[in-house]
């Protein structure tokens, strides 16, 4: 009879891990589609509310802000139309790490070296970064882009540089790109 019992108590475990889900994973940066709509993205004058550091100066990663209005970005200041439209597309990981940003603002610096911002909407989904550094899955999503009314930036030439954000530590990324405000 006491057979009985443990063959059904060992039927009965087995069942249980049979049937069990398996080990429980980290789950992986969800990774965006770029052909949604994002927001609209505000232009703000200080970060206190992002909590990033404006004046961050230590370089870490590789980024890049390729195409404004779906146009490829260069060193050369591109025109943008006072209140319009502003659509930014890039890329920013952390390459030594293989690690995503938490944030990415673009800083907006005038002549007068007056500061404006705006995040930008993260975790764009990059193959080809991803392959032209030959890095892991880990990195898929380094894309991000912004889309932003002009209203609020005052006409001038503008610097755009990236903050981005790494373990709630604030880094600039720079690749010598400019818009003017016209």
């Amino acid at each position: 009879m006491l057979n009985k019992y443990v063959y059904a108590l060992v039927m009965l475990i087995i069942m249980a891990a049979w049937f069990a889900k398996g080990p429980v994973s980290v789950p992986k940066p969800a990774i965006k589609d770029a052909n949604q709509s994002p927001p609209l993205a505000e232009i703000k004058s200080d970060l206190n509310s992002a909590d990033m550091k404006p004046d961050a100066t230590e370089v870490i990663g590789k980024c890049n802000i390729e195409f404004i209005n779906d146009v490829a970005m260069n060193v050369n200041a591109h025109d943008v139309v006072k209140n319009s439209l502003l659509k930014l597309t890039g890329w920013a990981m952390d390459d030594q790490h293989e690690r995503l940003p938490e944030k990415v603002i673009v800083r907006f610096t005038n002549s007068a070296n007056k500061h404006f911002y705006a995040i930008a909407r993260t975790g764009l989904k990059r193959n080809d970064v991803r392959d032209y550094f030959r890095l892991s899955d880990r990195v898929l999503g380094a894309g991000f882009d912004l889309h932003l009314n002009t209203r609020d930036l005052p006409a001038g030439i503008y610097s755009l540089t990236l903050l981005i954000q790494f373990d709630r530590k604030t880094y600039v990324c720079d690749n010598n790109r400019k818009i003017n405000m016209m």
